[in-house]
């Protein structure tokens, strides 16, 4: 069973490690692969954003607002802006070639768009995309990000999430997601590789981790309080 266990983990970070070349520390230099080939407005929104806004862009309000009228609240140059910088919960795209970015926003004004260039995400980008999506409603990812919405609505104080891969391997983290302990929902319909690259983008922020994580530790499990 420890062999099997060791194999497993040694696969795992094969399959999240072996796609491309980026710096762990922080998250801060990641370099993604631009390849030839053109992708649609219509799969850069699937890939990109449909995890948060829905793929028919109704969202899930008001973390996620709608997107489906978007075009007579927002400018061309606003949404491009915005998916440049990011906002909230939003994370940035930045990382989206200029055409890209150009492809997604002539979708979003219902247009049939297309970009030449596609960027190749890093596991981190796409666990940091999950984690916005599936976990920052109720976890702050580090001690300094603002209050999540679930915790100013519920009253709850889920854990910094920074420094939990400290204290959990990638089954532990997996079991704890498929199970939802306490309060805390299951996230069983996340695949393998998308709680391994939410472990992952986590693992780039051990060092922003808070200095109560070692009391945490020992206090409970991830979704009532701390992490066993």
């Amino acid at each position: 069973m420890k062999t099997l266990l060791i194999a497993f983990v040694a696969g795992t970070l094969m399959l999240v490690f072996g796609f491309t070349k980026y710096n762990l520390p922080g998250g801060k230099s990641l370099s993604q692969q631009d390849t030839s080939g053109s992708i649609t407005g219509t799969a850069l929104f699937q890939k990109n954003c449909a995890v948060c806004h829905g793929a028919d862009l109704s969202g899930s309000p008001p973390a996620f607002p709608s997107l489906k009228e978007v075009k007579t609240r927002m400018t061309r140059t606003q949404i491009a802006d915005l998916l440049k910088t990011g906002r909230n919960n939003m994370p940035s795209f930045s990382y989206l070639a200029d055409a890209e970015r150009q492809a997604l926003v002539g979708f979003l004004y219902g247009e049939n768009t297309e970009s030449q260039v596609q960027t190749q995400l890093t596991p981190e980008e796409q666990g940091r995309n999950l984690f916005v999506a599936n976990c920052a409603r109720c976890h702050k990812a580090k001690p300094g990000d603002p209050l999540p919405p679930d915790q100013r609505r519920m009253g709850m104080r889920p854990p910094v999430l920074a420094g939990v891969t400290r204290y959990l391997d990638i089954p532990r983290f997996e079991t704890i997601l498929n199970i939802g302990p306490c309060y805390m929902p299951s996230f069983s319909f996340l695949n393998q590789q998308k709680k391994s690259s939410i472990y992952f983008w986590l693992k780039t922020l051990e060092k922003d981790a808070p200095r109560y994580n070692g009391m945490m530790q020992r206090r409970g499990n991830m979704g009532c309080g701390g992490y066993r």
